[in-house]
C-alpha cells in the first residue's frame, strides 16, 4: 500500500459515540411519546366503556320497571308491581328494586374503575323508574377521569330518556 504525502489516512468505518448517543436519545423520546399516547387511549376507552355500561344498567332498570318483573316464586301484591332503580355513589352504582310490602333490595353492585369517579350533579343519588310510564325524576351524572378531569355527562330526563354527552 502506498500513501501519498499530505493525505491523512481515513480509517473510520463506524459511528462516533456522539452519533450513537443522539440516535438513542431521539428513539427514546419517540418511544416515550408513543407510550403516553397508548396509555391515554386506554384510559379514554375505560371512561367510555364504563359510561356505556352505566347507561345500559340504567336502561335495564327502566325496562324491569316497565315489565313489572317479579322474582322466581314471588307473589304478586294487589295493585302493585316492583319498581327498579339505580343508586349512585362515587365508586359504584347499584341496581335495586323497591316492592311495596317487601321493601327495597339491591340486585347487583357495579364497581367503577379506580381511575374514575361518579359525580351526581342533582340532589338525589337515586333514580327510580315509574312502573307504568318508565319516567323518573331528572338526574344528571358526570363520570370523570381522576388524572386529567376528562368526563362524560349522563343525563336522565323526566321522561326517562338517557343521553350521553362527551
Amino acid at each position: 500500500m502506498s500513501f501519498k504525502k499530505g493525505h491523512a489516512l481515513n480509517l473510520s468505518k463506524g459511528f462516533t459515540l456522539i452519533e450513537v448517543i443522539v440516535v438513542t436519545l431521539i428513539l427514546s423520546i419517540l418511544a416515550l411519546i408513543g407510550v403516553e399516547t397508548i396509555v391515554g387511549f386506554q384510559k379514554n376507552a375505560i371512561l367510555e366503556s364504563t359510561a356505556k355500561e352505566l347507561v345500559s344498567t340504567i336502561r335495564t332498570a327502566q325496562n324491569k320497571s316497565l315489565a313489572g318483573e317479579l322474582l322466581t316464586g314471588e307473589v304478586l301484591q294487589p295493585n302493585d308491581l316492583p319498581k327498579y332503580g339505580i343508586d349512585f355513589s362515587t365508586s359504584s352504582y347499584t341496581l335495586f328494586r323497591d316492592y311495596v310490602g317487601v321493601g327495597s333490595s339491591a340486585i347487583e353492585v357495579y364497581p367503577i374503575d379506580t381511575q374514575l369517579t361518579l359525580i351526581t350533579l342533582t340532589p338525589s343519588t337515586q333514580v327510580v323508574f315509574d312502573r307504568v310510564s318508565g319516567t323518573s325524576s331528572p338526574t344528571n351524572l358526570k363520570l370523570e377521569r381522576l388524572d386529567n378531569g376528562e368526563n362524560i355527562q349522563i343525563n336522565i330526563s323526566k321522561e326517562g330518556l338517557v343521553t350521553l354527552i362527551k
